[in-house]
């Protein structure tokens, strides 16, 4: 039995995108962080079957505390995964050739339902997340 790796993907504010394709509209996902989009690396990308998660980063501060003069601010962040889709994980670039900064999930029948799970995607659009991609390896090998 293989563990799960995790392949972090990146980390920003999640944006929904709309692309078609020869099988329809495709709905995928960006991350923008600092004003512009994060870029993904094909590379890291398996070429396996992955769950595609987003992880809601939900930060609380905690009221100040005086200490020494200074006020001591607590901040502490909630992860929540979201999990968007199962399949192949597809990077690529969503305007011209450059740069890779869309993925989305290829399911086994690419004409078969929507590719990202619309849902969990509305869960966190807009909001602060950490994009992963878990990967059983050797799983789809053994049945």
């Amino acid at each position: 039995m293989s563990e799960e790796i995790t392949i972090r993907l990146g980390e920003g504010i999640l944006r929904r995108f709309a692309v078609r394709t020869s099988h329809g509209p495709v709905v995928a996902v960006r991350l923008l962080a600092d004003g512009t989009l994060v870029q993904f690396e094909p590379e890291r990308a398996p070429d396996d079957t992955v769950t595609l998660v987003a992880v809601h980063l939900h930060h609380r501060t905690k009221p100040g505390r005086k200490r020494r003069g200074r006020v001591l601010v607590r901040r502490t962040t909630i992860e929540t995964p979201i999990v968007l889709g199962h399949g192949r994980l597809v990077v690529f670039a969503s305007i011209g050739a450059a740069p890779v900064d869309a993925v989305t999930i290829r399911p086994k029948d690419p004409s078969e339902g929507p590719w990202l799970n619309e849902a969990a995607i509305a869960q966190v659009h807009g909001k602060p997340v950490r994009l992963e991609a878990l990967h059983h390896p050797f799983a789809s090998h053994h049945s």
